[in-house]
């Protein structure tokens, strides 16, 4: 392979991971209901559900650490937002699984 056709293949592959990047930020400030200074910890909510399909509240707690109130707190923004799907188990109706709108 030529030297040209190698680093026009980096190229691109360089610049689809640096777009995909400012597309998942620009995701995340909509998502956020356009406010570019809403907290973290709901981005990292939302990047982890969307890390984890089909995740449940005790999931998310668990490997972010959050206590209860607060990822309710939360969880219910997103939702309000339509950030997330909450839908229920279909084996255990105490379980409710949540999912990502649209982004991944």
């Amino acid at each position: 392979m030529a030297p040209n056709v190698l680093k026009s293949a980096h190229n691109q592959a360089s610049a689809s991971r640096v777009q995909q990047k400012g597309l998942d930020l620009d995701h995340l400030v909509d998502a956020l209901g356009d406010d570019p200074s809403s907290p973290l910890r709901r981005a990292q909510i939302l990047v982890d559900i969307d890390a984890h399909p089909d995740t449940t509240q005790s999931a998310v707690m668990e490997r972010l650490g959050l206590n209860k109130s607060t990822l309710n707190r939360e969880i219910d923004w997103l939702y309000d937002q339509g950030c997330i799907l909450r839908t229920p188990s279909k084996l255990d109706g105490r379980v409710i699984h949540i999912v990502t709108c649209g982004y991944s």
